[in-house]
């Protein structure tokens, strides 16, 4: 008399495994939720091809700003050569020519050392020295400041008055031959990126120690 088949016989197959259990998994896998490891629509698996494709993205993000910033830097010491080449006849250097155009900012009253040190970035004793050199040319000259006798104030002299708009006059045509082919749109918005970017250096204390050559 044959025997009803266990429990177990009927997960079994006819080599012995749970082959019918395992069948009846993959079943109900396939009707009910996916498994973790299967993609679904619409997303991006994470394969070394999308990782590579990736950093080459950032590699050539980050060589794109690094040329653009070589350009800055390179157009920054092109523009002061073609400065410092047209004041050369008169004696001036850069340095010399922007603190004589923050002090023509302040008109008559002129402007303390301390602040024309804040102004340019520079230590108080190089600044005294570029002011030095303007004096002893009769270019400005140092007067008691009338709130507080210890303090002086550098103000500009005739002579300086003079140089001071021969200076804006070159550079006003300077300006215009860098420039030129740029559209007034496009000198906007270069300023506007620059700005953008300065404001990032100082963010960054670009200002501590930087300086100014004489």
């Amino acid at each position: 008399m044959s025997r009803a088949p266990a429990a177990a016989d009927t997960m079994r197959g006819s080599n012995g495994s749970h082959g019918g259990f395992r069948l009846r998994q993959r079943g109900r896998q396939a009707a009910g939720a996916a498994p973790s490891s299967v993609i679904r629509a619409g997303s991006v698996p994470d394969t070394p091809t999308s990782r590579e494709a990736s950093v080459t993205s950032d590699k050539k993000t980050a060589d794109q700003t690094f040329r653009t910033g070589y350009l800055i830097h390179d157009v920054s010491r092109l523009r002061r050569n073609v400065y410092d080449k047209a004041m050369k006849p008169r004696g001036l250097t850069r340095a010399q020519w922007v603190l004589l155009t923050n002090i023509a900012r302040h008109g008559e009253d002129g402007e303390v050392q301390t602040k024309l040190a804040e102004y340019l970035d520079l230590g108080k004793g190089t600044v005294g020295t570029l002011i030095d050199r303007l004096e002893a040319r009769g270019l400005v000259t140092r007067r008691a400041d009338p709130s507080d006798r210890r303090v002086n104030r550098v103000v500009m002299t005739p002579a300086g008055k003079e140089i001071h708009t021969y200076m804006m006059d070159v550079g006003r045509d300077l300006e215009r031959e860098i420039f030129r082919g740029v559209p007034a749109e496009k000198q906007r918005e270069l300023a506007d990126l620059l700005s953008r970017i300065k404001s990032n250096l100082i963010d960054m204390g670009a200002l501590a120690g930087s300086s100014v050559g004489d």
